[in-house]
């Protein structure tokens, strides 16, 4: 239990970035689980879905979201195909 103002703000605030960052990890491996499928039924917009997924695993990385090697591995999963 918090027993000071700042512990319990910071309790508030890490509420509030643990719903942001699982929105974005959701967000993430769907589009990840869409570029696979893209990829296994080499459909005509791989190249699109594939570019977009990368960006999104970049940008996840830079707010902190996910580490290095999480994102170098996907994106080296998805672009090797």
């Amino acid at each position: 239990m918090a027993n000071n103002n700042s512990q319990k703000k910071r309790n508030r605030q890490n509420l509030k970035r643990n719903i942001i960052n699982k929105s974005i990890k959701s967000e993430l491996k769907t589009a990840i689980s869409e570029a696979e499928k893209a990829i296994d039924s080499s459909s005509e917009n791989k190249d699109e879905v594939i570019k977009e997924t990368v960006r999104k695993l970049d940008k996840a990385h830079s707010k902190g979201v996910i580490k290095t090697n999480y994102r170098d591995r996907k994106k080296s999963k998805l672009t090797s195909s």
